[in-house]
């Protein structure tokens, strides 16, 4: 099978599946995609699985998330897309598996700054506006972003407002796909797709 027709497949899905058929707006987001060159993700609740954690006795924090979702990070990088994480708690595990997924990793947030903050600064930092800014998120804790980027994501199982305010954003979109198992790799296949 060529890569047209693989992308042809891909395109269906999605046109069907997390548009409910309507060709008009997978079009509409595919424009929007394909200006994004940064895009800021949550942790808990977007890349790890249902946001839960497992802790040991002896407090050391353990995460699950699964190896498809990160699968075409590397190549979008090599596309120029920069992805990070901004997550408010300092935690190691954090840091480890966004080297891993070769995605950058802003933690542990200073006074008087929050994640829509440093969301705008490293979009600062690389010329961008909020234009070529996506976000996805799955909390409360992510609107501000939510609301600021120029495409908003979360996946299916997110909060109730957050689903809202993605619904109601200019460019945004609820995933089929749950955290931390497809959520993810629906973003990036779709801006795959937005990006030929």
């Amino acid at each position: 099978m060529n890569q047209a027709a693989i992308n042809e497949i891909v395109r269906r899905y999605y046109v069907k599946e997390v548009f409910s058929g309507n060709e008009a707006s997978f079009t509409k987001a595919m424009t929007w995609l394909s200006r994004c060159r940064l895009v800021g993700l949550d942790f808990d609740g977007t890349i790890t699985f249902k946001g839960w954690v497992l802790v040991r006795q002896d407090g050391q924090e353990h995460t699950i998330r699964s190896r498809r979702d990160s699968f075409f990070v590397p190549v979008l990088n090599k596309m120029g897309m920069i992805f990070a994480v901004i997550s408010t708690e300092e935690n190691p595990v954090v840091r480890a598996n966004c080297s891993k997924m070769q995605i950058e990793c802003f933690q542990g947030i200073q006074p008087g700054e929050g994640k829509l903050e440093i969301l705008q600064r490293r979009a600062k930092e690389l010329g961008l506006s909020q234009k070529h800014v996506a976000v996805m998120g799955d909390d409360l804790g992510d609107v501000r972003c939510l609301e600021w980027a120029g495409f908003a994501f979360c996946p299916a199982d997110s909060h109730i407002v957050v689903k809202e305010v993605v619904r109601q954003h200019q460019a945004g979109v609820v995933l089929t796909a749950e955290a931390g198992a497809g959520a993810l790799r629906q973003l990036t296949e779709l801006m795959l797709l937005a990006n030929g």
